[in-house]
């Protein structure tokens, strides 16, 4: 039960070097994003537990990874993100993001938001028409709002990753740092940064929607754009094409 979920953290890893060097056009960024990732504590608690398994994290970076390879699989690795963990579908408008900043062509861009809209739509229907209960009765009219929940959920990163010292201390620098790369011209530094704000907001809309719990484990999406960005600013020159 170990190792299936072990094989999957080993191949997020290879996944957050790749995808770096895909965004960055340099090796060195790649493995700065990998040595960013791997100690961290969180990350290295959930690297072979079954329960908490990192498949959706791997899902959905591999989705961005196909916007620029083989975009028809893109949707296909998002869904299965999705079905893995569903807080994933909270993230489309950040891959939405992600795609329009690309430098793909717009007729491309276009294919690939009218692909992800037709999931969505197709998915929205197949859960009204099948009154199926997804996110704590969001979908079957139980739908309520707790700014109690919303506000407390945005302490819960400071103690979720009280061991994560390299995040907690370097993520406002980091924010810093990226707006001033993208004035550079920095490509995807603004695409990191609301990538790593979308997935901090949805933490305590969770909460606040669905009144669950929140666990470390859903942080990991977190760490993963965290060393990416990290990455990101070793580019030396702004990226014209990727």
């Amino acid at each position: 039960m170990k190792v299936i979920p072990f094989l999957v953290s080993i191949s997020l890893v290879i996944l957050v070097y790749v995808f770096t060097i895909k965004i960055t056009q340099k090796r060195f960024a790649g493995l700065v994003a990998m040595a960013v990732l791997i100690p961290f504590p969180t990350f290295r608690a959930f690297d072979s537990i079954a329960t908490y398994a990192n498949d959706w994290t791997l899902f959905y970076l591999l989705s961005l990874y196909l916007v620029y390879t083989k975009w028809p699989l893109s949707p296909i690795s998002y869904i299965a993100s999705v079905f893995s963990k569903a807080l994933s579908a909270v993230y489309l408008p950040m891959t939405l993001f992600f795609t329009w900043r690309s430098n793909l062509p717009q007729n491309t861009k276009l294919y690939i938001t009218l692909s992800y809209v037709g999931v969505a739509v197709a998915a929205s229907l197949g859960i009204l028409v099948l009154g199926a209960d997804v996110g704590g009765g969001i979908t079957t009219g139980g739908l309520t709002f707790d700014d109690n929940d919303f506000w407390s959920g945005f302490t819960a990163m400071s103690y979720h990753l009280r061991f994560d010292y390299f995040l907690l201390i370097f993520i406002l620098p980091l924010t810093v740092t990226l707006l001033l790369a993208s004035r550079r011209g920095i490509f995807h530094a603004d695409s990191m940064l609301v990538l790593m704000g979308g997935i901090i907001l949805a933490m305590p809309l969770l909460a606040g929607i669905t009144g669950f719990n929140l666990h470390p484990y859903r942080w990991i999406p977190l760490l993963v754009f965290f060393a990416i960005s990290v990455g990101v600013l070793f580019s030396k020159r702004p990226i014209k094409q990727v």
